[in-house]
């Protein structure tokens, strides 16, 4: 969820970013039905909220700010496919363990690792 010009061109989400997904009896809701999110959130009985945060190491503030700001329930943390787990990867791990989140791990474009690379 880039907010910002220069995260689109890096790739890399710089601030806290917040976004919704509602639901009714029905299911899940669009939000193209509605005027705006407030319109969303009040016809909605169920909703997910969705905290962008930033994975660089330089934004490692903005990161435990948007962390201790929301009190989320999970804590979901994309793992790059052909890099692996660095150094700030491993901090946000010990941030989030730290704050007793339940941590789900999700791994991308593990299409593009080679069988070397691969360790068990």
């Amino acid at each position: 969820m880039f907010r910002h010009p220069h995260e689109i061109s890096s790739g890399k989400t710089s601030s806290v970013s917040l976004d919704f997904l509602g639901f009714n009896a029905d299911g899940p809701l669009r939000a193209t039905q509605f005027r705006n999110k407030d319109e969303l959130l009040l016809n909605s009985t169920k909703i997910i909220e969705f905290w962008d945060l930033a994975g660089d190491a330089r934004y490692l503030k903005t990161t435990i700010y948007g962390l201790t700001s929301c009190s989320p329930n999970y804590c979901i943390i994309t793992i790059s496919g052909n890099k692996g787990i660095l150094g700030t990867t491993e901090e946000h791990l010990l941030i989030g363990k730290g704050h007793f989140y339940s941590n789900h791990y999700c791994l991308l474009q593990s299409f593009i690792v080679h069988k070397i690379q691969v360790r068990y």
